[in-house]
C-alpha cells in the first residue's frame, strides 16, 4: 500500500538530475499519507548495492548529498497493521546483492510464511509480508545465474508461487541488482485501500492524486534527463506509458524487455506443513467483524457455500483455520457450535486494514450469501440505517 519511484540511466546521475526537483517534490507530498518511513537503494560507483532510509515521513532533503548512480529506487511506506514503523520493516530491503520493494499486502502473513523453508524463516528480521515475498524472490534467483533471461524467468516463477497463495493481492515490486532494474507489474484484484486511508483522516475528497481506481498501476517514461523513470500513481504521469500487465520487465539504459507471468499451477509452492501454525497467529493483529447465520451446517459445507458465493477458493483446507479470501485483502473463517448444539453459525471476517474494512467486507459477504445461497445473515455489529 506504499508508493514507489525509480530511475535507470546510461550515466551516473544524482536523484535531482535524474528525476528533477519537481517530481521529487510531488512524490514527497505523498508522504502526508504514506508516512511510515522511507528508503532508497542504488548501485554505487563500485558496482555494489547500498541503501539508506528512516522511519520518519520522507522529505526531499533526505536525498541531499546522495551519491550519483545510474539506477536508484525510492520508497514511501504505508504500514500494514502489525508491522510498525521500525528500521527492520523499512523498504527497500537490501540483501544478497539485491534490493527489493513491494506495493501490496499479503494477508494473513502466516500463509506467506508457509512458502519458506525453516532456514529462510530464520533469516527474516522484520514483521512485514513484503520481506517474506522478498525471501521467495531471492530463493528463485539463487539458482538463476547472471543471464537476463534466466533472472526474468526466476522472478516470474517467484511471483507465480506467491500468486498461487494470494490470488487477489497486488504483487507489484521493484527488484534491483547491479545489472539494472526488474519491475513486477501484477495487480491481481486488489482494490484501493480506501478504508485504511480513511482511518488516517484521508477521506475520498482529501486523498492525494492517483489514489483512485488506478492506484496499483505502474507507468514508465523516458525523462528529460534521458533516464527511464518508473513510478506508482500519485505524481503527474501525463504522457507516461502503462507497463504491460502481468509481466516482469527488465529496464536498463538499453530499453525495456518484458516477459509474461504465466498462470501458476493451482497449489504451486504451498508447503504441506505450515512453518507457522495458524493457531499460533495472534488474532489481535487483525480486525474482526462477525456475521451470524441461523443455519445447521458443518464447517466444510459452510466454507464451500461461502466459496461459491464470492467465487474464491477455500484456502488451507484441512488445517486448523481454513479460510476464504475476499476482495481487498479480507478473508472469512467459520466458527460452528460444538457437536449437538443448535445453530447459529458464526462467520468471522478478518482484515489487517482495520475494523471499518472488516465490517464493509462482512456486509459485502452477507449480501453475497443472501443472494447466492438464500441464507439470512445478521451482522453482529452496529450498522448505520440506510
Amino acid at each position: 500500500m506504499s508508493r514507489m519511484l525509480a530511475y535507470i540511466a546510461d550515466r551516473m546521475l544524482t536523484p535531482s538530475g535524474a528525476w528533477g526537483d519537481e517530481l521529487i517534490e510531488s512524490f514527497a507530498d505523498l508522504a502526508r499519507l504514506h508516512a511510515d518511513g522511507w528508503g532508497t537503494a542504488w548501485v554505487g560507483s563500485s558496482g555494489e548495492l547500498a541503501g539508506v532510509g528512516g522511519v520518519q515521513a520522507f522529505a526531499p532533503t533526505d536525498l541531499d548529498g546522495s551519491e550519483a548512480s545510474n539506477v536508484r529506487v525510492l520508497y514511501l511506506r504505508f504500514a500494514s497493521k502489525g508491522s510498525p514503523a521500525r528500521p527492520e520493516n523499512t523498504q527497500p530491503f537490501v540483501r544478497d546483492g539485491l534490493a527489493f520493494q513491494h506495493n501490496g499486502l499479503l494477508a494473513p502473513r502466516d500463509r506467506a510464511l508457509d512458502l519458506l523453508a525453516p532456514a529462510d524463516v530464520a533469516e527474516l528480521v522484520g514483521t512485514t509480508d513484503s520481506e517474506v515475498y522478498f525471501a521467495v524472490v531471492r530463493r528463485h534467483l539463487r539458482t538463476a545465474g547472471p543471464a537476463e533471461t534466466g533472472r526474468l524467468a526466476a522472478i516470474a516463477a517467484a511471483v507465480n508461487e506467491v500468486r498461487a497463495v494470494f490470488p487477489d493481492a497486488c504483487l507489484n515490486a521493484f527488484v534491483l541488482d547491479a545489472s539494472g532494474l526488474y519491475v513486477v507489474h501484477s495487480v491481481g484484484r486488489a482494490a484501493t485501500p480506501a478504508p485504511a486511508f480513511a482511518q488516517r483522516g484521508f477521506t475520498t475528497d482529501a486523498l492525494p492524486p492517483g489514489h483512485g481506481a488506478d492506484y496499483n498501476t505502474l507507468r514508465v517514461v523516458r525523462g528529460a534527463s534521458g533516464a527511464f523513470v518508473v513510478a506508482t500513481t500519485g505524481v503527474d504521469e501525463a504522457g507516461w506509458d502503462v507497463l504491460p500487465a502481468d509481466t516482469v520487465s527488465k529496464i536498463d539504459a538499453a530499453g525495456i524487455r518484458s516477459v509474461p507471468i504465466e498462470p501458476g499451477i493451482a497449489g504451486a509452492g504451498i508447503r504441506s506443513v505450515s512453518m507457522t501454525p495458524s493457531e499460533d497467529v495472534d488474532p489481535m493483529l487483525d480486525a474482526v467483524a462477525t456475521l451470524v447465520v441461523q443455519v445447521a451446517v458443518n464447517k466444510v459445507d459452510a466454507l464451500a457455500v461461502i466459496s461459491l458465493a464470492v467465487d474464491s477458493a477455500v484456502l488451507a483446507a484441512g488445517s486448523a483455520r481454513p479460510r476464504v479470501e475476499l476482495d481487498g485483502g479480507a478473508w472469512a473463517e467459520v466458527d460452528i457450535p460444538k457437536f449437538g448444539e443448535p445453530p447459529p453459525l458464526a462467520i468471522d471476517v478478518r482484515s489487517p486494514l482495520g475494523l471499518d474494512h472488516a465490517q464493509l467486507s462482512a456486509l459485502g459477504l452477507a449480501a453475497a450469501l443472501e443472494h447466492e445461497a438464500g441464507w439470512s445473515v445478521y451482522p453482529d455489529f452496529p450498522v448505520a440505517a440506510p
